[in-house]
C-alpha cells in the first residue's frame, strides 16, 4: 500500500497515537474520580499512588523511543488502519486500550521496533474511526473528542 492509498482519516488516527508516544500519555482508569465520588481517604492515596507511577513508568517507556521510531509507528498504523477500513465497510475500526493496548497498535509498535508495555499508551482510551469522522475518549469517562481531519498539503 502506497502513500496515496492511506485515507486522511486513518493518518488522523495513527498521528494521534503517535503523538502520544511522544508526549505523556494521559494515565488515567478513574480510581482517583472514583476516591472524589467516595470520599475514601484511602482510595485517594491509593488513586494518588497509583496514577504517579502510571506517570513515572510511561515517561520510562518512551525515553528510549527515537523519532525514527515514532514515524515507523505511525506510518505503519496508518497501513493497518487503512486496511481494517477497507475491511470493515460502514462499520469503521475501532483501536483501544483499556491498559493493555489494541492489537493494531501493538502489531505498529513491533514493526517499529517499540516495546509495548502496560503504560505505554494512554489507558481507557477509545478512538472511533470511520469515512469522515475521528473520534477520540481518552482517559476513564473523557469527553469524546472529534479530530480534525488531516489533509494533504
Amino acid at each position: 500500500m502506497d502513500d496515496q492509498t492511506v485515507s486522511p482519516e486513518a493518518r488522523t488516527a495513527a498521528k494521534w497515537w503517535a503523538d502520544q508516544l511522544r508526549g505523556p500519555a494521559r494515565m488515567d482508569n478513574g480510581s482517583l474520580e472514583y476516591s472524589m465520588e467516595t470520599g475514601d481517604p484511602n482510595h485517594f492515596d491509593q488513586a494518588i499512588t497509583t496514577m504517579g507511577l502510571a506517570g513515572i513508568l510511561n515517561e520510562r517507556e518512551r525515553s528510549g523511543l527515537s523519532d525514527e521510531q515514532i514515524s515507523v509507528f505511525e506510518e505503519a498504523l496508518a497501513r493497518r488502519v487503512q486496511e481494517r477500513l477497507q475491511q470493515s465497510g460502514e462499520f469503521g475500526v475501532t483501536i483501544d486500550v483499556d491498559y493493555h493496548p489494541d492489537y493494531l497498535l501493538v502489531d505498529s509498535a513491533d514493526e517499529a521496533g517499540i516495546r509495548v508495555g502496560m503504560t505505554l499508551f494512554p489507558w481507557k482510551t477509545t478512538m472511533w474511526i470511520e469515512t469522515g469522522s475521528v473520534r477520540v475518549s481518552c482517559g476513564y469517562r473523557g469527553p469524546t473528542e472529534d479530530l480534525s481531519i488531516a489533509t494533504a498539503s
